[in-house]
């Protein structure tokens, strides 16, 4: 058996308790921790080459898209770690195709690959289609011991190609989006990552590309994207609150920002429980606004501030992405009307239609179906002023061969890939251990997700 398939066997027996969630249908299986579905072919597709440590999880619902480079619209579906295309008109296993995210993610940092540093033909592992070696060892292992399945005998050098393709940089330090600064080296359709506190053989770790560029990715098409306008005063964004709350430095004032139009489900209210997708909906937001700088629009048809003292507006992105829109596009909010009409509403509710019949994040039956009111699946204790610490939830039951990593020693969490994060996860404030792999504990005072 390859050691990717091992390793996939253990993750899913793990997955009967934690991972995938049916929906009464045996061709799909569906998982909370995105609320997305694999289905069909691309269901097919994953399990068979290398499933979760190599795609991770679907983060997007089968549609079609858009192929900028063949100007086609092919069936798509976004991973964590990749992106699956569908070509009927291939025969299998050409019928689905990777995407090139790592060449895409380069372009998008404004990086060309072929003007970096080459190796030296000498190199061990050169590859002179791109100028690179593989010439760090760990790295050169991975590669060569994974790839798709094709037919050969073992693993042969074209199955790695057609899983990551040639290396396009040599291996340097870089600050991942997760804020890790590890050695790295990207490929075609992959980014290394060497992570050497982590156990084996989780030391070498694909970078989440397929998060990188979705998340950057205009919903619905550009086409009916609206456009910021002129002169938008700029702030800082100083901290997520929740989903649709922020804080922001507006020149010398430090305000609390209510965004305009959306709704995403609670999760900091104390008198009300967490609710279903609250915790994705806050660190979807988080992934787009963390530390940016932002562009603020107000809205006329609407008041200034709410009746907490919150401003309400409407936030850009630097790239002309319309926070509002994107978390209800992508099914992390609901999409709001407050007394009257407000500028975007026809283009959020279409939005929103849209979300639900792709049953995308909140809309999905695996996670809430529409329904966000209902409490989160999970033990997530609220704290309470005055009472203490919050008590550490009991373990839950896993079958015979599921693993839960050692560094959380009263909760079970399994070693990455993929590296979750705390809005991914039901537990709050447990005991964290070194090497803590998936870094729950950012303040290293050995409690995980304190809040």
């Amino acid at each position: 058996m390859r050691p990717v398939l091992t390793l996939l066997a253990a993750l899913l027996a793990l997955g009967a308790a934690l991972v995938p969630e049916a929906m009464g249908q045996r061709d799909h299986v569906c998982f909370a921790q995105t609320g997305q579905c694999l289905a069909g072919r691309f269901r097919q597709y994953w399990e068979q080459n290398g499933g979760l440590p190599v795609f991770g999880f679907p983060i997007s619902a089968q549609a079609p898209a858009l192929n900028r480079d063949t100007g086609q619209t092919y069936v798509t579906q976004w991973m964590e770690r990749n992106r699956f295309e569908l070509h009927p008109e291939n025969a299998t296993p050409y019928d689905v195709l990777l995407g090139r995210l790592g060449v895409e993610r380069l372009q998008q940092l404004g990086i060309d690959w072929q003007t970096l540093p080459k190796a030296n033909p000498s190199d061990p592992h050169y590859f002179p289609q791109t100028g690179q070696a593989i010439s760090f060892e760990p790295f050169w292992q991975y590669w060569r011991t994974h790839g798709l399945e094709l037919g050969d005998r073992g693993i042969s050098e074209r199955e790695s190609l057609a899983l990551f393709g040639y290396p396009i940089s040599p291996a340097r330090m870089e600050t991942n989006s997760s804020g890790d600064t590890v050695l790295t080296q990207w490929f075609e359709r992959a980014r290394f990552e060497w992570h050497p506190t982590n156990p084996e053989p989780y030391k070498v770790l694909l970078g989440l590309l397929g998060n990188e560029l979705h998340a950057t990715a205009p919903v619905p098409p550009a086409a009916d994207y609206p456009q910021p306008p002129a002169g938008l005063p700029s702030a800082r964004v100083v901290a997520v609150i929740d989903g649709d709350t922020i804080e922001v430095q507006l020149g010398a004032v430090r305000e609390r920002l209510r965004m305009i139009g959306i709704d995403t489900p609670e999760t900091v209210d104390p008198r009300r429980p967490v609710e279903c997708f609250g915790r994705e909906a806050a660190a979807m937001t988080r992934r787009l606004l963390d530390g940016q700088r932002v562009l603020l629009e107000d809205d006329p048809s609407q008041e200034t501030r709410d009746r907490y003292g919150r401003i309400l507006r409407y936030v850009w992105l630097p790239d002309g992405r319309l926070v509002n829109l994107e978390l209800i596009a992508q099914g992390y909010a609901h999409e709001y009307t407050y007394a009257q009409p407000y500028k975007y509403q026809a283009i959020f509710r279409a939005a929103e239609a849209r979300a639900r019949r792709l049953e995308l994040g909140l809309w999905s039956p695996a996670t809430c179906n529409g329904d966000s009111d209902r409490p989160a699946p999970g033990p997530v204790p609220t704290p309470v002023a005055g009472a203490g610490p919050i008590p550490i939830p009991s373990p839950p039951s896993s079958p015979s061969g599921s693993r839960c990593h050692p560094s959380y020693p009263d909760v079970c969490i399994p070693p990455p890939p993929p590296d979750l994060d705390c809005g991914e996860l039901p537990f709050r404030r447990f005991r964290v251990l070194p090497p803590d792999p998936h870094r729950l504990d950012s303040d290293r005072d050995g409690v995980g997700c304190e809040r």
